[in-house]
């Protein structure tokens, strides 16, 4: 579930950050994440801050040109895209109970 980067939890074996929430999209929430290093669902110390996280940002951007994204994601998640926009990524995945 975590990545290998030897962050926090004392350098013991629950070190490491949870990929999946290290995204800058509501990086942070608690409602899903936790800023402990300790626990399996570590966000990291900030967003973005993974190279697996970094590499999968660089490929959205250039596979969805700056026309395509929202200025401001995370106020603008409930408004509906134009049509002009061709595709778009979705990452859904489960943990415990909840779906994200």
């Amino acid at each position: 579930r975590k990545n290998l980067n030897p962050v926090g939890c004392d350098g013991g074996s629950g070190g490491g950050v949870d990929i999946n929430r290290n995204f800058d999209f509501m990086w942070g929430d608690t409602r899903g994440s936790s800023a402990d290093p300790c626990k399996l669902t570590y966000h990291g110390p900030s967003a973005n801050s993974e190279p697996e996280t970094q590499a999968l940002v660089d490929y959205a951007m250039k596979l969805f040109p700056e026309g395509q994204r929202k200025k401001k994601p995370e106020k603008q998640k409930d408004e509906a895209f134009g049509e002009e926009i061709s595709g778009f990524y979705a990452d859904i995945h489960a943990f415990g109970r909840e779906l994200y």
